[in-house]
């Protein structure tokens, strides 16, 4: 008895996204054209500005995110002490 449907995924759209892709003809992920393993020794701010670029603003680099990331860290840790008792 068939049930109408048809397996495998092949020529199937789930999405469409800037932010990556996959080639059936190389196994690969690729990130807004940057291959994933590049990303990834590029660090995790920088992989942030990447993601994040033109959704969160304009001028997003990695060290500005670090920068951004280490004054919120500094602040959180400032009022930290009074719950630590």
């Amino acid at each position: 008895m068939s049930s109408g449907f048809v397996r495998g995924l092949e020529g199937v759209i789930a999405a469409e996204t800037v932010l990556g892709w996959t080639y059936p003809a190389v196994p690969m992920i690729w990130v807004r054209g940057v291959p994933l393993p590049a990303l990834v020794a590029r660090g995790f701010e920088a992989a942030v500005a990447l993601l994040w670029e033109g959704f969160a603003g304009d001028g997003l680099t990695g060290p500005g995110i670090a920068a951004s990331l280490g004054a919120a860290r500094v602040m959180a840790f400032e009022g930290i002490d009074h719950l630590l008792v």
